[in-house]
């Protein structure tokens, strides 16, 4: 009733092989069909690998049961979850199934058609069968057996496709003492996993992996400085004459990678102002990454107010806005002076109030050339603080203790 019919392509990648068949499904009087052995018989002699088995009818459904079940039990009770498709470990070029089951291909079910059930019969099609298997498991030895090998397989399969070297992950395998990484690798293993999620989980489960790995040959690299300035130095750094102005802005998110901007260009200050969420707030410290204490910062009621504050003093403000008046960053000249300047961002809706440009002492925008006429608040902050800087002369090598393009 099935036969493998043809290989649609065989691919060799630097990180994996795929193998694709196509199993041709004969229509029968009968209520479902053993494919175990058809399945079986169109995979490669792999020694480790992941096959994913799919329908490419929706008249039928594919499910791992014991066959006797379904001598005491209708389909539908048995059965209740068929899978149009179902992810399966492979050892020695044979499903890992557990005890006494089997694939079995079911009619799906069809309440309008006003057949029983046990009338129901298959209907011809073809299974698509799709073989993943690492290079390194090619002629991988022998590993755990049942539900792990299957989760074993996925795993190795995933992590190999998504760039994980090989030998970080045997390592991993073999390791005395279980890392952060591979605290997750045995977590992964020790689940259930529906065969229908197995594939989605462990790609999940090796994106996780592969970051743990990174971060752990990253602080091996001694080239690379992973410390903050606090860890290398006790120096309290004296801060630039340059103040961000928050008016309203809504996201603590943005108002965190702000802090964390105002943190690396050693920024006087940071004034939030209005309903701008501004520390101690929860939200603030996982985008500022650390900044909450090494920045300066008040809180105003007004805008308005903290704008004509900072001109008492001396500072120079401009807003960061796109309005008809307004001047190109890189174009605009930013004196230093005693009191320094002060950047106004806006909110993320309606950008700086109105009343605040007017009173402020220059406008300067970001050039865009899509259909959005600004950059994230976050962004466009960024950016307009490395150009006073850089036109300050503080980008300039002998000027700066360290420098990194290094993001986290």
């Amino acid at each position: 009733m099935a036969r493998s019919m043809f290989i649609l392509f065989f691919a060799r990648a630097a990180t994996a092989l795929v193998v694709q068949r196509s199993v041709a499904v004969d229509g029968a009087p009968a209520a479902w069909h053993d494919v175990t052995l058809a399945v079986s018989n169109s995979l490669p002699p792999l020694p480790h690998a992941i096959v994913t088995v799919a329908s490419s009818t929706e008249r039928v459904r594919l499910a791992v049961l014991d066959p006797a079940m379904l001598e005491v039990g209708p389909v539908s009770v048995v059965a209740p979850n068929r899978q149009s498709s179902i992810a399966f470990g492979v050892r020695d070029g044979a499903l890992l199934l557990p005890e006494n089951a089997r694939l079995l291909l079911l009619p799906v079910d069809d309440s309008e058609s006003g057949e029983a059930e046990g009338q129901r019969c298959l209907v011809p099609g073809d299974l698509q069968v799709t073989v993943e298997a690492a290079e390194a498991l090619l002629t991988s030895p022998g590993g755990p057996s049942g539900a792990t090998a299957i989760a074993q397989a996925a795993l190795r399969t995933a992590l190999a496709v998504q760039g994980s070297d090989s030998a970080a992950v045997a390592a991993l395998e073999t390791a005395d003492e279980p890392t952060a990484a591979g605290r997750v690798y045995e977590s992964f293993l020790g689940q259930e996993h529906r065969p229908e999620a197995l594939m989605a989980a462990a790609r999940r489960a090796a994106h996780h992996i592969g970051h743990l790995l990174r971060e752990e040959a990253a602080a091996k690299a001694a080239y690379l400085r992973n410390n903050d300035a606090a860890a290398r130095t006790t120096q309290r750094l004296s801060p630039h004459p340059l103040t961000l102005v928050l008016d309203n802005v809504r996201s603590a998110y943005n108002v965190g990678s702000l802090f964390r901007t105002a943190d690396t260009a050693r920024c006087a200050e940071i004034v939030t102002c209005g309903y701008t969420p501004h520390p101690p707030h929860p939200k603030l410290a996982k985008t500022a990454f650390g900044a909450l204490d090494s920045v300066a910062t008040t809180h105003e009621e007004s805008t308005l107010h903290a704008v004509r504050a900072l001109q008492k003093r001396g500072v120079k403000v401009y807003a960061m806005e796109t309005t008809d008046s307004a001047v190109n960053y890189a174009a605009a000249a930013f004196p230093r002076g005693e009191a320094g300047i002060a950047l106004v961002l806006g909110n993320e809706q309606i950008g700086v109030d109105t009343n605040v440009l007017a009173a402020v002492d220059g406008t300067v925008e970001i050039p865009t050339f899509g259909l959005k006429n600004s950059l994230n608040v976050a962004s466009a902050g960024a950016i307009v603080v490395y150009e006073v800087l850089r036109q300050w002369g503080e980008l300039e090598g002998e000027k700066r203790e360290a420098c990194t393009i290094r993001g986290e």
